[in-house]
């Protein structure tokens, strides 16, 4: 009896298919998790990077202002010490207010010893923030010189020695911040605070070291500086000169450039008086004493100026660094987003290839 012969011919869907289709698969999720891998790394580290960034600023800045208030008080101190009427209540009100101003930023300033970047401070930050720990005594000896033996020189080398400590934890972390990053946007003001640090260092020498000068009282007739003191006055005039002229090419930061040449003319007289003790010490103790008081004022406004300025960058500096971490994150987002379209689109293209294989495989009846 004659039959026909039917051949089943339906797509095949079996071990080797499922072979190549699991084959596919398992090398989609290889390279998605690499590059995913990759991505996520990549992200990580830029917001890392970004953040410790932040750090150094938001420190910069912190220290910056425990600087202008401790030189906004030893301004004021050394005005009172060279005095020589008596401190009335309202002057001694006016420098606790100061001192108690200056205390609570140098506070900030030490709290800065726990909230280092990640992997800490470096070694030369650790030690600029123990050192200037160490000066809390010398500033409580200036103070006390201002109030007791109120002498002018004695109160300036002492808040000298604080501003000084203050100086190097500042150097230390904008060294340390220009290592950390090479974006633009932050190293701009970055740079411009080391220069005005570097004004406002010899701006405050030059109180000082006027300050001792004016003050001093002849031993014998005729007496007169020393060469060596008076070029140590005069350097401190050249080094402000040195950098005001390189703050100028460091627009656009108008701001510090007039508070580092704006008060030119009114140092002018002060620091004649200055130059004038080479040929002779004033003999009159009220002379020296007006002498002094002039020079701390004119000194000491052009250095609430300065400082003024260097608020103003370190407060630049700090949203440079908030907006690296902004765009941080703006970044890692992006590459995130863009590492899962690709997952999703490799996805799509295996599923169709593995289809495509799979139809091949088998005849349709």
């Amino acid at each position: 009896m004659a039959g026909t012969v039917v051949t089943d011919v339906r797509a095949v869907r079996g071990p080797g298919a499922r072979r190549v289709s699991w084959g596919l698969y398992a090398l989609l999720v290889l390279v998605v998790a690499l590059g995913g891998a990759a991505a996520g790394a990549t992200a990580y580290d830029g917001i890392g990077s970004a953040g410790r960034v932040q750090t150094f600023a938001d420190a910069v800045a912190v220290v910056v202002a425990a600087d202008g208030a401790l030189r906004e008080e030893a301004g004021e101190a050394l005005v009172l010490a060279a005095s020589r009427t008596a401190a009335t209540p309202a002057d001694g009100a006016r420098l606790a207010a100061l001192a108690a101003a200056t205390d609570a930023r140098r506070s900030d300033v030490a709290r800065l010893a726990g909230a280092g970047p990640g992997g800490g401070w470096s070694a030369g930050v650790r030690e600029a923030l123990a050192g200037s720990a160490d000066l809390d005594g010398t500033l409580v000896t200036a103070r006390r010189e201002v109030v007791s033996s109120r002498s002018a020189s004695f109160a300036a080398n002492h808040y000298g020695q604080v501003v000084a400590g203050e100086r190097v934890l500042l150097d230390a972390l904008l060294r340390d911040l220009d290592d950390a990053t090479d974006d633009a946007d932050v190293v701009r003001p970055a740079r411009v605070l080391a220069t005005l640090r570097d004004l406002v260092a010899a701006a405050a020498q030059e109180r000082e070291t006027g300050s001792v000068l004016l003050s001093r009282p002849p031993v014998v007739a005729g007496d007169r500086v020393t060469e060596a003191g008076l070029a140590d006055y005069l350097d401190t005039v050249r080094r402000q000169d040195a950098a005001a002229a390189a703050l100028t090419g460091l627009r656009p930061y108008p701001a510090a450039v007039d508070a580092a040449t704006g008060t030119a003319g009114a140092l002018a007289e002060p620091r004649d008086a200055v130059r004038r003790t080479a040929v002779t010490l004033e003999p009159s103790p009220g002379t020296r004493s007006a002498n002094v008081q002039r020079f701390a004022e004119v000194t000491g406004q052009r250095l609430v100026a300065l400082d003024q300025a260097l608020a103003a960058v370190a407060g630049d500096l700090r949203a440079a660094a908030d907006e690296a971490v902004a765009q941080a994150v703006r970044r890692a987002g992006a590459i995130l987003a863009g590492t899962a379209a690709v997952a999703v689109t490799a996805a799509l293209v295996a599923r169709a290839v593995t289809r495509r294989r799979s139809g091949r495989s088998g005849v349709t009846p």
